[in-house]
């Protein structure tokens, strides 16, 4: 029973990010990153270009192997659901919280 409910809430999770998704306008901080992955035309330029960031460069490598096959951000907000699952994942799998507590 325990994995049937862990099932139940990652669905509901991602039935409500991906509606979420959909439904979402990119804002300024997303799209800055996304455009800086964009429009490097190499790795090395991608580093330099990255260099004054303030953010983890984990991330915008991320960002920049998803713009060498799609220009479209829709996949962006893909790649963050996903990794925000398998976060929901672990946490459902290894803790022995109650239902409603989760």
């Amino acid at each position: 029973m325990r994995s049937s409910t862990n099932l139940l809430i990652l669905s509901l999770f991602l039935v409500l990010s991906l509606v979420g998704i959909w439904n979402h306008e990119i804002w300024l901080d997303e799209s800055h990153h996304w455009l800086l992955a964009r429009d490097s035309d190499t790795f090395a330029d991608f580093l330099r270009n990255t260099r004054f960031e303030g953010h983890p460069i984990l991330w915008n490598i991320l960002l920049f192997i998803i713009t060498r096959f799609t220009s479209d951000p829709l996949w962006m907000q893909v790649v963050h659901v996903l990794i925000a699952s398998g976060a929901i994942w672990v946490f459902l799998r290894n803790t022995s919280f109650n239902f409603w507590f989760k």
